[in-house]
């Protein structure tokens, strides 16, 4: 198990996100069914219901879905363009870009055609498989058709399944009944580079590839129905490791995920009349930036069909056969890291100040800043585009607050940050700029296999802030809590509701110890203790455990710490004698004493 990033702060700990990477949250959206999902442009998730009639977009975390119908339209396909649009392909051959107030045709293709997946380049420029024609084709960001591939056979014989940008800006599609790849560089030239051989232009017999995305490594990545995963360079190398040990066959969805790794779909197998075996249930691969492949079977019957990334770096799963989003733990911070603050006076004339905002780092890169919105009453003031905004009359009576968005490529994701809100009056109030947030600690990598970690974020130099009048005054000096006394050992039972006030950050510990005697002292390996520290209160969701190493004099034995809400519990696979012992948590060291 896993600590959360707030139970580990409680314990002064190196942060870990969230639950156990590979822990499913679910979400119900509906009695549709869901089809596909991707991030939009303003940080939510959007997906679309199993039968293409609409699309919603939910906040990450949860919410309340906001639905936009589509009438007849069948969407076969979501995706979202450089610019934060989300675009969407459908049965009929159009390419539409949505909003939350409606939709807009991008371009429309004559003849039968099923829009399967649509890549989206850095550029702005849009591409997309079609598997019923075999046709691929590629439209730029201003609205030009350009380059065609088409497939001998039509009618669904030579399918183009899968459909993603690389790093050097070309566009891979897949065809799924002959085992290529073919690559569209930016001008629409087509080519399909050898793939395993001299001479040999073809994948794996059998292979099936489907679904494509944009890699880390500037290659695209494919899964396949065979279970054959894979990836090709921009100059064509291609590399296909066969997972072991995975039930249940292949599946159509990749997605780059915020841990650095890549996160394949395994479909599983539904179980038919005259099959005898057990259904297998659905999983994802994780393959780390180092090769290393990890299975995440569901616990329940879930067959993952659609995956993208969200704001919260964690994955989102839609599973054609349910009504729910699946929210899936992968260790990777949230993308905001800290929200601007702003600074200066609340008061028609006086000059506001936006700035403090952090992002964190995505497998060691840091997202691209677009640009800063300022807010009225939460919508867009038009024009107001810079660091400073002067407050008007107009604003007496309103909320006024800034938004900071960025934008990760690899995976495509969109990171509005929004400051709290001040609210202009006549007279004005000096806004106090906050303190600043400390920089958190890097993420350990998870075990068993390791997987890139995210760099710890720099603190941004402070922005100038011009100085109003009058001064504004420093923020008052918030009171130290008082030391407490922890009393470990108790434990908090399974299912109880969390407490409110969770202990928040142990600073220093120094423990006594009751050693187990007799018969217990052979069955229980947990060493009861009471802490003296000095902590900050906050709130954490619930009780968490944390690996850890106890010993002294070289010598150290694996052990873990449980971290509750008022308790703190060691648990070492020895009974300890007395003595000073020092306890290692990831790079923090303690020194406890048994007595």
């Amino acid at each position: 198990m896993a600590l959360s990033a707030a139970a580990l702060a409680m314990a002064g700990l190196p942060a870990v996100a969230g639950a156990a990477v590979g822990d499913a949250t679910s979400y119900p959206v509906g009695t549709g069914g869901v089809g596909y999902v991707t991030a939009g442009g303003d940080g939510q998730m959007w997906f679309s219901d199993s039968s293409g009639s609409s699309i919603s977009r939910v906040p990450v975390g949860g919410g309340t879905p906001q639905k936009l119908s589509l009438g007849a339209i069948n969407v076969m396909t979501l995706a979202t363009r450089s610019d934060g649009t989300v675009v969407y392909g459908e049965g009929n051959g159009g390419i539409f870009g949505a909003s939350a107030t409606g939709t807009t045709e991008l371009a429309k293709i004559s003849g039968p055609s099923l829009i399967y997946q649509i890549a989206t380049p850095t550029n702005g420029d849009l591409a997309w498989s079609d598997a019923y024609s075999g046709k691929a084709q590629r439209l730029t960001a201003g609205g030009q058709l350009g380059g065609q591939l088409e497939l001998p056979g039509t009618g669904g014989q030579t399918p183009l399944l899968g459909a993603a940008a690389d790093g050097a800006g070309n566009v891979w599609f897949s065809s799924f009944n002959d085992d290529r790849l073919y690559r569209m560089n930016g001008a629409g030239a087509i080519s399909e580079p050898a793939s395993g051989g001299a001479s040999n232009t073809k994948l794996i017999a059998s292979t099936g590839p489907t679904g494509m995305a944009t890699g880390h490594d500037g290659n695209v990545w494919f899964n396949s129905g065979s279970g054959r995963i894979g990836s090709v360079s921009p100059a064509g190398v291609v590399v296909q490791p066969r997972p072991a040990g995975v039930a249940g066959g292949g599946g159509f969805a990749v997605a780059a995920g915020a841990d650095g790794s890549m996160w394949f779909a395994v479909q599983g197998t539904h179980k038919t009349k005259t099959q005898t075996e057990p259904e297998a249930p659905g999983s994802l691969l994780r393959v780390s930036s180092t090769g290393e492949i990890t299975p995440f079977p569901f616990k329940t019957d879930v067959h993952p069909f659609s995956l993208a990334t969200g704001a919260d770096g964690n994955l989102w799963v839609t599973d054609q056969d349910t009504s729910q989003l699946l929210e899936i733990e992968t260790g990777a911070p949230a993308a905001v890291a800290a929200t601007p603050f702003l600074s200066g006076t609340s008061r028609p004339g006086s000059s506001l100040t936006c700035g403090g905002e952090r992002f964190s780092s995505w497998a060691g890169k840091q997202p691209t800043t677009l640009g800063v919105a300022w807010l009225r009453d939460g919508q867009p003031i038009a024009g107001s585009t810079a660091r400073t905004y002067t407050a008007t009359t107009a604003d007496l009576g309103r909320a006024i607050s800034c938004r900071v968005t960025s934008r990760y490529d690899v995976p495509r994701v969109f990171a509005p940050a929004t400051s709290p809100a001040v609210t202009i009056t006549a007279n004005g109030t000096p806004i106090a700029t906050p303190s600043p947030s400390p920089t958190p600690v890097a993420t350990p990598t998870p075990t068993p296999v390791p997987t890139a970690t995210p760099a710890a974020t720099p603190t941004p130099a402070p922005v100038a802030v011009p100085t109003p009048t009058p001064v504004p005054v420093a923020a008052p000096t918030a009171t130290p809590p008082a030391p407490v006394v922890l009393v470990p050992g108790v434990n908090v039972p399974k299912g109880a509701a969390p407490q409110s006030t969770p202990l928040a950050q142990v600073q220093i510990i120094t423990c006594k110890y009751k050693k187990p005697k007799g018969k217990a002292a052979k069955k229980n390996k947990a060493i009861d203790a009471t802490c003296k520290t000095t902590l900050v209160v906050t709130p954490a969701k619930s009780t968490r455990e944390v690996k850890a190493t106890i010993g002294r004099r070289g010598k150290t034995n694996a052990a873990t710490v449980i971290v509750g809400s008022r308790a703190l519990r060691i648990v070492s696979p020895r009974i300890l004698p007395k003595g000073d012992f020092t306890l290692v948590v990831g790079k923090k060291r303690w020194t406890v004493n048994v007595g």
